[in-house]
């Protein structure tokens, strides 16, 4: 048990080609605001009316068949849902804060709702361009599209 040799995971950062993509990645970045503060409001509904606290499941539970209406990956709302309870368990308290109109963006993905081809990257329907400093090898797990404060989107 204590020998078994776990897989290498690195993270890497690509900066975002802003151009047409942008206007897509914010489109998404509010719809994720929205499932993350429907989360939130769950949690505080949970909380005034005495009831026990909701889980992942109990969150992707509500936000399913969203994801038509949001123009978003349902994968995408299962990983805000799944981040909540992750955030919310870490931070230890019983709600956390909204995200608003002036949140950075923050698009997390799974692989399956993305393909990768040389400088470009398929998410959501839509061609997102990066700026490659090293080529991308392997396979993806997961990832995200967040916005660093010069509003320039990252894909990590």
């Amino acid at each position: 048990m204590g020998n078994e040799v776990k897989p290498l995971v690195k993270t890497l950062r690509y900066r975002v080609k802003e151009g047409v993509s942008g206007k897509h990645l914010d489109t998404a970045a509010r719809a994720v605001n929205l499932v993350w503060n429907h989360c939130n409001g769950a949690q505080r509904h949970a909380l005034k009316h005495n009831m026990r606290w909701p889980s992942v499941s109990a969150l992707q539970s509500s936000t399913a068949g969203s994801s038509r209406l949001l123009g978003i990956p349902a994968q995408t709302i299962q990983g805000v849902c799944e981040e909540y309870i992750d955030r919310r368990r870490g931070s230890r308290k019983a709600k956390l804060r909204w995200r608003g109109k002036r949140s950075l963006g923050w698009v997390p993905f799974k692989n399956q709702t993305i393909s990768v081809s040389g400088a470009a990257v398929r998410f959501n329907g839509h061609t997102i361009r990066l700026w490659l400093h090293r080529e991308i090898t392997g396979r993806i797990k997961s990832g995200s599209f967040s916005q660093d404060a010069r509003a320039a989107g990252t894909a990590t």
